[in-house]
């Protein structure tokens, strides 16, 4: 599966892959952070531990055809009840808005 291969410095590479990956670097006032995530086919959140990046580091990524991925720190799972929930909720805010 395609995915990224992370190396942060001189640590050893973080592999991640899933149906949907991603890596965010943000700023806030005071730390960079770099967060990965990503989902699975059952459309589980998948999480990867966030890194607090510092002024000289250096952060190689590379895409990659990954065989094995390192193991998430967090799966979120995400049942079809919680997404017709979610969905509905969000259908009747965009009707009571005019959007929809």
């Amino acid at each position: 599966m395609i995915g990224f291969e992370v190396k942060i410095n001189n640590d050893t590479p973080i592999k991640i892959a899933s149906q949907s990956s991603q890596l965010f670097i943000t700023v806030t006032e005071s730390n960079v952070l770099l967060l990965i995530s990503g989902t699975d086919f059952s459309w589980n959140r998948l999480k990867w531990p966030d890194h607090i990046l510092k002024a000289g580091d250096k952060v190689n990524i590379k895409v990659k055809d990954i065989q094995c991925i390192d193991e998430p720190s967090e799966i979120e799972e995400r049942d079809i009840d919680y997404i017709k929930e979610r969905y509905l909720g969000l259908k009747a805010e965009l009707e009571n808005k005019g959007l929809i």
